[in-house]
């Protein structure tokens, strides 16, 4: 079950990236886990480091889920919409990376990525995206049930 999920989300991260990238104007090739850019290339990590990141996005989501809200599906709604923000997070991160790389600031990318500042794009995302969601829930059951105006 590991290695598949890491796989998925590996397939996933290559994937958004490539496209949003090439879309961007970045003129990516993909070989393998690599993305290459204009001489300079980027290895996605390799899959224990993106299942302990999937790991501590789900148990943030459930944390901030069952912090939040009272009804069950409200709780799961929260909790499984921390994935495809976290998705977009590492997307947008490998995509900062390629970018700096591309500005002949490869070595501050290339630390970047193994110091792990991902965090400080991945987490900021998931965190407001789940803020969104449970914004947006709480004003669902309000505008449909004014009467209860608890969480």
């Amino acid at each position: 079950m590991e290695d598949f999920l890491s796989n998925e989300l590996t397939v996933i991260y290559l994937e958004m990236t490539y496209n949003i990238g090439n879309f961007l104007g970045l003129n990516l090739t993909q070989q393998g886990a690599t993305i290459l850019m204009s001489g300079t290339s980027m290895e996605i990590a390799e899959g224990s480091s993106r299942i302990r990141l999937f790991m501590v996005t789900m148990m943030f989501a459930a944390i901030f889920a069952n912090a939040t809200q009272r009804l069950l599906w409200k709780k799961l709604l929260l909790f499984f919409s921390a994935i495809p923000f976290l998705i977009l997070g590492n997307t947008l991160f490998m995509l900062f990376l390629l970018t700096l790389s591309k500005s002949e600031k490869e070595h501050l990318a290339r630390s970047l990525f193994h110091d792990g500042a991902s965090l400080l794009i991945i987490i900021p995302i998931i965190t407001i995206g789940l803020l969104l969601v449970s914004k947006l829930l709480a004003s669902s059951w309000r505008r449909h049930h004014p009467e209860n105006h608890s969480r």
